[in-house]
């Protein structure tokens, strides 16, 4: 991988959950009880205000970028200026008007430590939601590409790794590959990518995309009709086509049955809906969606090595991310685009 993954090798901070509910109380003036939430890089705390709000402190990994943070937190300002409506987290400054502050710990690491709102709802379970949530799902990741649109960051331009555009990196990480069949697979699928999908991908509309919109991140109500509620987590944020962030979105729609087409036909019909798809976006975005199944194979295993103590945690999905990139792979691609405009077509016809 490049030397700018280097935020992946940290651990994620060690605060108590007392210290976390000074910190807020110090240097945010929010009292309450502090929750620790799941985070792979960071460190979160759920706090429930003595206001009666609920908000979320997030303490930064040691080896975060000062300018990384200042990005999402300028995204998350820009989305509620262009869309106030559209739930996302909101950035809560200090009394003094900061919207981050340093906080060192007793060993001496300095950490980046910022307050948002809470976000409510439930989060998503791809395999019991019906299509109409999956089209919602769609709809909600355009207006948020569109609420988007036109931010301008220094930050954007980062060297990710879960940046699609940076697939071809994934070659270094093939070693990890155990089965002679998987490696053969994905060999091939790099090669597709640097000879077919590279050379298309910069003629592409590109902005800043959230570029994570997976079912751990998606918020919706816990009870019928599942109205989309919010998303959350920006750290995987990057300037990128806008096809990504869509490609992004449908890996996770598959399940693994035998048609993973039609597992993200749904999502793709709801962005359409807001934001139409062009003809050269169709065309590469079942690939893009196996780029993102093989990143979704490769880091976790090269994180696993990296911290052996998390390796259950993060390897845990690879068995079914194994399957569902199979199977996708052993499609038609030119029947898979032809159903995937199909399905654009009759976006007047979808709710």
């Amino acid at each position: 991988m490049t030397s700018a993954a280097y935020t992946l090798h940290s651990p994620p901070p060690a605060l108590s959950t007392e210290q976390a509910r000074v910190l807020a109380c110090d240097r945010f003036g929010i009292g309450g009880r502090a929750r620790e939430l799941d985070a792979e890089r960071d460190q979160n705390f759920r706090l429930d205000a003595d206001d009666g709000f609920t908000y979320v402190l997030k303490v930064s990994n040691v080896d975060v970028l000062p300018l990384s943070v200042e990005f999402q937190i300028r995204a998350l300002d820009h989305i509620a200026r262009t869309d106030p409506s559209l739930p996302v987290p909101r950035v809560q400054r200090t009394p003094q008007g900061q919207d981050s502050v340093w906080w060192t710990s007793p060993g001496g690491e300095r950490h980046l430590v910022r307050m948002l709102s809470w976000v409510e709802g439930e989060f998503v379970r791809v395999s019991d939601a019906p299509d109409k949530v999956k089209t919602r799902m769609g709809r909600f990741l355009a207006r948020l590409g569109k609420a988007l649109e036109g931010f301008d960051h220094p930050g954007s331009l980062r060297d990710l790794p879960w940046d699609l555009s940076n697939t071809l990196n994934l070659r270094g990480l093939r070693t990890l590959i155990d089965k002679p069949d998987l490696l053969k697979l994905v060999n091939r699928k790099l090669d597709h990518f640097e000879v077919e999908l590279l050379p298309r991908l910069s003629g592409l509309r590109r902005q800043v995309i959230h570029n994570d919109f997976n079912p751990d991140n998606v918020l919706i109500t816990a009870t019928a009709p599942f109205q989309v509620t919010g998303v959350i987590d920006f750290g995987d944020m990057v300037e990128a086509p806008l096809i990504c962030d869509l490609a992004v979105g449908c890996s996770y729609q598959l399940t693994t049955g035998p048609d993973p087409v039609a597992d993200m036909l749904p999502m793709i019909a709801g962005y359409h809906q807001v934001t139409s798809l062009l003809s050269e976006e169709t065309d590469l975005l079942c690939s893009l969606v196996e780029c993102r199944l093989m990143a979704s194979l490769l880091i976790p295993a090269w994180r696993a090595q990296a911290h052996p103590k998390n390796r259950e945690y993060l390897l845990g999905d690879s068995p079914t991310v194994d399957v569902k990139l199979r199977n996708l792979a052993a499609l038609d691609p030119d029947e898979t685009v032809a159903r995937i405009r199909q399905a654009c077509q009759a976006k007047g016809q979808m709710q």
